[in-house]
């Protein structure tokens, strides 16, 4: 009788200790999932920060203007063309500027991802001009219309927002969504003063709001007499 109740005492205490790893899994699986997501914020916050002096440079190779047209230094831009997306004004930058295309890759982003949803990334063939940051090869938005003499506090870089949002940029907490990189809380920034930072979205709205101006979005032309901002400027999305 001894052994029977030593036996079953020792069954009890393998189901409390099985109870108590499921309980902890439960707990560290999600950890672990916000833990890598902060590395890859992190990650990707450096090399946005990192574009910037690619784009300083690049304007002061010409007049102080930020890109405004494709191809620009091919002669194919002198015509008055119009950027279509970010991924044309960043590729100015490549090569003569940036290395190599690298930097504008997050494998979070559907910007960044093929048809199926499996990451496509940068694959750094730069080889003609046309090669250069293709479909897939960007994660990040662009502000069209600045130059050096900006606003310091005026957005120039920031993750990609949600498809068809250009006019009034706002992100997406839907999972596979695009603008949903950082699941609609967070934003990576750059503004023209070179800083970088990640923003937090308002939850509601998911938008990155002006601090100190009520609850007005941080990317949105106001042409206010009082206040104005981004005046005559455009923010392009990621080419999709």
């Amino acid at each position: 009788m001894k052994l029977i109740k030593n036996k079953a005492f020792t069954l009890i205490e393998l189901l409390v200790v099985i109870a108590i790893i499921a309980v902890l899994a439960s707990i560290a699986i999600p950890v672990m999932g916000q833990a890598q997501e902060r590395a890859q914020r992190t990650k990707c916050l450096s090399q946005a920060r990192g574009v910037f002096p690619a784009l300083k440079m690049f304007a002061g190779d010409h007049d102080g203007a930020y890109p405004s047209q494709p191809n620009q230094d091919e002669g194919t831009g002198s015509g008055g063309g119009q950027l279509k997306d970010a991924n044309e004004a960043f590729a100015n930058l490549i090569p003569g500027y940036v290395s190599n295309e690298t930097p504008f890759g997050n494998s979070a982003s559907k910007y960044c991802k093929d048809a199926a949803g499996n990451p496509k990334m940068p694959d750094n063939d730069i080889s003609t001009r046309n090669k250069i940051l293709e479909k897939g090869e960007n994660t990040y938005a662009y502000v069209r219309g600045l130059s050096e003499t900006s606003n310091s506090s005026y957005p120039i870089l920031a993750d990609g927002f949600a498809q068809g949002s250009e006019s009034d940029p706002k992100y997406s907490k839907k999972e596979g969504d695009y603008g949903a990189q950082w699941k609609g809380k967070y934003a990576i920034l750059v503004r023209c003063d070179g800083s970088a930072s990640v923003e937090n979205v308002n939850s509601q709205s998911l938008k990155v709001e002006r601090k100190g101006q009520g609850r007005k979005n941080l990317f949105k032309e106001d042409p206010s007499d009082s206040d104005p901002w981004l005046v005559g400027c455009k923010l392009l999305n990621p080419r999709s």
